[in-house]
């Protein structure tokens, strides 16, 4: 008797990295636009001229990054304070290293990245971009990309809060989506 293997798919990424943002939506352009380069000219000249400052100046930059972030995606700003605090915990520091060690030691080096423990028990390690398109190949699934399909590129909209009280993204709930393709959305 035949067992069933399964497989499982683990995914590590950078929420600051370009490329993983690119592998998910049309954020290359708005990155560029609105980078970071202004904020890092602005901190280093606060280095040079008034060091006392840096360390407020730093912190309220990105204070004012992570807030506005949750407040484009429709979070209520007291659950934005209240996940900032936790991210301040020791024990979200504990997780992040040990998600953090965990992908070292399976090669991580790029991101995003994307392990594949493959029903033939052969572990597969793919990154960047390229390993979306290689990872659903692997699986025996469609793949579309905003290069492919150029109507995946989207301005990002505020999701509507559900009524569990759940933030759900606009396309998350489109009807008719064909479940046998992968979506960077």
């Amino acid at each position: 008797m035949a067992s069933k293997l399964k497989r499982s798919v683990q995914f590590y990424y950078d929420v600051i990295s370009p490329h993983a943002w690119i592998t998910f939506e049309n954020a290359y352009e708005k990155m560029y636009k609105r980078g970071t380069l202004t904020a890092m000219k602005l901190l280093t000249a606060t280095e040079q001229t008034k060091p006392e400052l840096t360390q407020m100046l730093s912190r309220s930059l990105w204070m004012r990054m992570w807030s506005k972030a949750g407040k484009d995606i429709g979070v209520p700003e007291s659950d934005m304070e209240y996940l900032l605090l936790k991210s301040k915990e020791k024990g979200t520091t504990v997780k992040l290293r040990s998600t953090t060690e965990e992908a070292l030691l399976n090669g991580v080096f790029n991101a995003p990245t994307m392990i594949l423990d493959d029903v033939d028990y052969k572990k597969r390690v793919l990154s960047g971009p390229e390993g979306m398109y290689i990872l659903a190949l692997l699986l025996n699934k469609d793949y579309e990309s905003p290069i492919s399909n150029p109507n995946l590129i989207h301005e990002i909209t505020p999701p509507t809060n559900t009524e569990s009280g759940l933030y759900e993204s606009p396309s998350s709930s489109t009807p008719g989506k064909d479940e046998k393709t992968i979506k960077p959305t």
